[in-house]
C-alpha cells in the first residue's frame, strides 16, 4: 500500500491508527507489539534509486528474514515480523533510505532478543545489497523518539509508507 494515494486528511488518520492501535506496547490478540523505541534504518546508498525497487527489494528482505525465522510456513504464522517501512529521498544527496518500525512477538521485547533479532537481520540485507557492501547502511539504535523520527513530518521527500 503506497500512502502517497490517500488525501492528507487519511494519510495522517492512517498514521494515527496504526500507532495507537499498540499504544503503550499492549499486546494484540496475537500477542504482537510495535517496538516504538527501536529505530532501523536501512541505506543502499545509490543515487537516484528508484522508491517501487527499493520497497521490493525491502519486501524481499521482510519475507527472508521470516522465513529465517518461522521456516516455511512463515506466512501463516500469526506472529511473523511486519515492517513498517517510512521512504524517504534525501534531497542533498538524491539518496533513497528508510526508517523502519517493526511489529513483532512479545518475545522479542528485551534489548537481548532485539540484539538477537538485529543480528540475523544484518547478513540478509548485506547478502541481499552484496554488490553494494560496502556501501550498505544498516543501523538500529534504541531511541524513545523512533516513531516520532520514522514519522516525520510529510513533504515531497518524505511521503511513502508501506507495511510488508
Amino acid at each position: 500500500m503506497m500512502i502517497t494515494d490517500l488525501p492528507s486528511r487519511d494519510r495522517n488518520n492512517l498514521r494515527d491508527a496504526i500507532f495507537n492501535s499498540y499504544k503503550d506496547n499492549i499486546p494484540d490478540e496475537n500477542d504482537n507489539i510495535i517496538l516504538k523505541y527501536l529505530l532501523l534504518t536501512i541505506t543502499p546508498n545509490y543515487t537516484n534509486y528508484s522508491m517501487n525497487t527499493f520497497a521490493q527489494k525491502m519486501r524481499l528482505i521482510n519475507a527472508m528474514l521470516n522465513r529465517k525465522l518461522y521456516g516455511r510456513g512463515w506466512k501463516k504464522n500469526t506472529n511473523r515480523i511486519v515492517f513498517f517501512n517510512f521512504y524517504e529521498f534525501s534531497k542533498d544527496n538524491n539518496l533513497t533510505h528508510n526508517h523502519c518500525m517493526l511489529r513483532v512477538h512479545k518475545s522479542f521485547n528485551t534489548k537481548k532478543r532485539i540484539e538477537e533479532l538485529m543480528t540475523t537481520l544484518r547478513p540478509i540485507v548485506y547478502k541481499f545489497y552484496k554488490d553494494s557492501l560496502r556501501n550498505s547502511a544498516f543501523d538500529y539504535r534504541f531511541r524513545r523518539n523512533a516513531v516520532h523520527y520514522s514519522t516525520k513530518e510529510f513533504s515531497e521527500n518524505n511521503d511513502n509508507l508501506k507495511i510488508n
